[in-house]
């Protein structure tokens, strides 16, 4: 193998990796997304590094994906005040942003909400959800 082999090989290697794509999500949305995700990152403070490599995104997009599901199902199950009120603002409430598998789910957490004693969570699901 010539050097000019090894090279090519080595720039093969280090290519990056296409962004894994969201589950039920086309390809373009899943850039989007990441794209997104940067955006937050840098609004919350985080320091981005000069490169951002696609595997980095991919676990950041799993983290979000986790979090997303973990705190729907808190949110329907527990009917604590204050824990509904601390979820909701971060709980993506449309059901396309989720697997198939939680739409139901994301239908009872409106269904809470809209129905709930309190103004805040009723507000806030209107917003949510483009209703209000």
């Amino acid at each position: 193998m010539t050097g000019e082999d090894k090279s090519e090989t080595a720039s093969e290697a280090s290519a990056p990796k296409p962004l894994r794509p969201l589950p039920d999500r086309p390809q373009d949305q899943t850039e989007d997304f990441h794209g997104h995700l940067m955006d937050l990152m840098v609004s919350v403070g985080a320091e981005l590094p000069e490169v951002i490599r696609h595997e980095d995104l991919d676990a950041v997009a799993d983290l979000v994906s986790e979090w997303r599901e973990t705190a729907l199902r808190e949110f329907v199950m527990n009917e604590d005040l204050d824990v509904r009120r601390c979820i909701i603002p971060g709980l993506p409430l449309r059901a396309g942003r989720y697997p198939a598998d939680l739409h139901e789910l994301v239908q009872e957490a409106v269904r809470i909400a809209r129905a709930h004693p309190d103004d805040y969570i009723r507000h806030r699901v209107e917003i949510q959800t483009g209703g209000g």
